[in-house]
């Protein structure tokens, strides 16, 4: 005997003939059998069934009681073999159909496919485009000092324009700002190396006083870019020198605010910030500016590798300063 029953949540009484009850449950939700009523979970001769699996109700003679919701096939026998053969490639349950359906609506797709969930952790965390910027949270300071005055290179890779700008350095950033009463114009900036990789906009995302701005900033073929980034520390923008060099300049204001970070990105979408290892930031800086305790090793030896054989060896507190900056 075979019949179809359907559940709708409360329990169903059903009789056919056999001593067992074989079940097949075609829905999507696990269901419940027993030979008597009053089905409880979990209790004695209760049968879980879940979605697309078959099960059988042995010594029911006759009559099964069922609740939960969905479509059950019932096979009354007298014999303890499954009658029911589903398989997920061959007809199956409807649960079955449900799993062939969700396969298919990808089976086309390259990409892994993951939970909302799992997809906004990754972006959250684990995403962030590398910064071009060296030393960006200007916490490798080779040359020491506190206090920059003179329009030179400062904490490593950024520089003051002129001496009408002051960089001092703080426990959580720099303060870069133009002196009081400078009739000329003060500048805080680092250049880059640029290649055809650069692509033609870059996005820029500084923090001052812990408040994140960004923006985008084209890249020029020469001259000012025509966007720029305004912060309470200054005007942001990219300068192009020449071919292979590109600056990020920060145009200061007289101020008290502290960088705390600058982050350049390729592309139009700012991603995360993310605080560089300082040992790997420190070999980076010293591809420009290293301190040795004497002057007498060969700079093609030195390590790390200097970007260029140092154009300058200058004697400095503690030992000789090898330089190779843009």
């Amino acid at each position: 005997m075979n019949m179809t029953i359907s559940l709708a949540g409360s329990e169903a009484k059903a009789e056919f003939s056999g001593a067992n009850a074989w079940l097949r449950n075609d829905g999507t939700d696990v269901i419940y059998a027993a030979a008597k009523p009053g089905i409880t979970s979990g209790a004695d001769g209760v049968v879980a069934i879940p979605a697309g699996q078959s099960a059988p109700v042995y010594g029911a003679n006759g009559t099964v009681w069922l609740t939960g919701t969905g479509s059950v096939q019932l096979i009354g026998s007298d014999y303890s073999t499954n009658p029911f053969k589903t398989s997920a490639q061959a007809g199956g349950s409807g649960a079955d159909n449900v799993a062939r359906a969700a396969i298919s609506a990808h089976s086309g797709n390259a990409e892994i496919h993951v939970t909302a969930e799992e997809k906004a952790a990754w972006n959250a965390i684990n995403y962030s485009n590398p910064n071009l910027l060296i030393n960006p949270d200007f916490r490798i300071n080779q040359r020491g000092q506190s206090a920059y005055t003179v329009g030179d290179y400062t904490v490593d890779r950024w520089k003051l324009l002129n001496a009408n700008g002051t960089l001092t350095v703080t426990d959580s950033g720099v303060i870069a700002s133009k002196n009081t009463g400078a009739t000329g114009s003060a500048a805080f900036y680092q250049k880059l190396e640029i290649d055809d990789s650069f692509g033609d906009v870059l996005s820029l995302s500084v923090c001052v006083d812990g408040q994140i701005y960004s923006g985008q900033l084209d890249v020029p073929a020469s001259g000012n870019s025509v966007a720029s980034l305004s912060t309470p520390c200054g005007v942001w923008n990219l300068y192009r020198p020449s071919n292979s060099i590109i600056q990020l300049v920060c145009v200061l204001n007289e101020n008290t605010a502290v960088i705390n970070w600058a982050k350049l990105e390729k592309g139009s979408i700012s991603t995360p910030y993310v605080a560089p290892a300082p040992g790997a930031e420190l070999a980076e800086c010293q591809r420009f500016y290293q301190i040795r305790s004497t002057n007498d090793i060969d700079p093609v030896d030195l390590r790390p590798s200097m970007r260029a054989t140092p154009t300058d060896i200058k004697q400095v507190t503690g030992g000789y300063a090898y330089v190779a900056e843009l």
